[in-house]
């Protein structure tokens, strides 16, 4: 009897002690994308998440709205009857393209969503990074100018890359034009110089639910009207812009010490459009993102951390954060940054 009561005793020490764990176990992860709304549009209206993270949809704070007035519609038919100024919280466990709307200002054809809508990516697939150079950048009426994307890269192992190319300046792409070293002839039969914005596309081979993604980098062509002579004789009253040798001014904006799961977010700023790549070190273990970023402002790159790095997070250690932005004419910043990390 004796032996059985000493049994339940340590059972019951036991039990307590699994309560006690599951006091301190960590908080569910934080919303992993936001999106706030006013008459009438999304900010943003497209964002990208890993499966089983969350999506965030509130009305901007002090606006006055409410979904009571701007209703929010998923188009598979989710969230359709919200009211009042609570966010809209949604988890999205599988891959996959999903779109919302607003019921009064937007609308949705059974495909695409118009209006006052959003997107979001659900997928691990990180977005390919083109990068192109040309052999003129400021030519004469006639010349053919060569291009070379072969400095395009996709993050994700096992895919590549096709090429697109819009090389006359319409916006779209041009037929037959998938070579990674493609070139044309530019012409102007004008009086002013004429800029021509070519644009790469490149779309990597991802096969989840969300499928081939791309992303496009332009450039500008100048051409010179017809005897103006290119960079060796520009016209009078030097016409042609002159060439872009400022670097972008990059500002993070991240805690140094913080604590993380799957993924370290890391918020900056930019004054212009670039390319940012950023390297996470951690002792003898690097993850990397990079990705293009259209405009100046307010930006975040998702840094996924693998098992081996997180183990690593077990206990608080010291990190070092990389951020290398380029701009489009080639001018480049490099920040680093010393953290102090732990994985939940």
């Amino acid at each position: 009897m004796a032996a059985v009561a000493s049994s339940r005793v340590m059972l019951r020490s036991c039990l307590l002690a699994l309560l006690a764990l599951a006091a301190l176990a960590p908080p569910a992860l934080a919303t992993d994308a936001s999106v706030t709304f006013k008459c009438c549009a999304y900010t943003p209206n497209s964002v990208r998440v890993l499966p089983g993270e969350k999506l965030t949809i509130a009305p901007e704070t002090g606006s006055g709205l409410a979904f009571d007035n701007h209703p929010l519609h998923y188009a598979d038919g989710v969230g359709n009857t919200l009211t009042g100024t609570t966010p809209a919280e949604r988890t999205f466990p599988q891959a996959g393209i999903y779109q919302w709307y607003c019921g009064i200002h937007g609308s949705f054809d059974g495909t695409n969503v118009h209006g006052m809508s959003g997107r979001i990516a659900v997928t691990t697939n990180q977005l390919p990074v083109p990068s192109f150079t040309a052999s003129a950048t400021n030519v004469a009426s006639g010349t053919e100018v060569t291009f070379d994307a072969s400095g395009s890269s996709d993050p994700d192992p096992a895919q590549f890359v096709n090429y697109t190319w819009d090389l006359d300046g319409d916006g779209a792409n041009d037929p037959g034009q998938t070579s990674v070293n493609p070139s044309a002839v530019f012409t102007n039969s004008g009086t002013t110089p004429r800029n021509v914005s070519v644009r790469l596309t490149v779309t990597d081979t991802n096969d989840d639910a969300v499928g081939p993604e791309s992303a496009t980098k332009s450039m500008l062509i100048t051409v010179q009207p017809s005897g103006g002579g290119g960079t060796t004789t520009p016209p009078p009253g030097d016409t042609v812009p002159a060439p872009d040798t400022t670097a972008p001014v990059v500002k993070i904006t991240l805690a140094r010490k913080l604590t993380v799961a799957r993924t370290l977010k890391v918020p900056f700023t930019t004054n212009e459009s670039t390319s940012v790549a950023a390297t996470l070190k951690v002792a003898r273990k690097t993850a990397k993102a990079r990705r293009d970023f259209g405009v100046a402002g307010r930006h975040t790159l998702t840094i996924k951390l693998s098992k081996a790095l997180r183990r690593l997070l077990r206990h608080r250690r010291t990190a070092t954060l990389t951020l290398s932005a380029t701009d489009d004419a080639g001018n480049g910043t490099t920040l680093k940054r010393t953290l102090k990390l732990k994985a939940r």
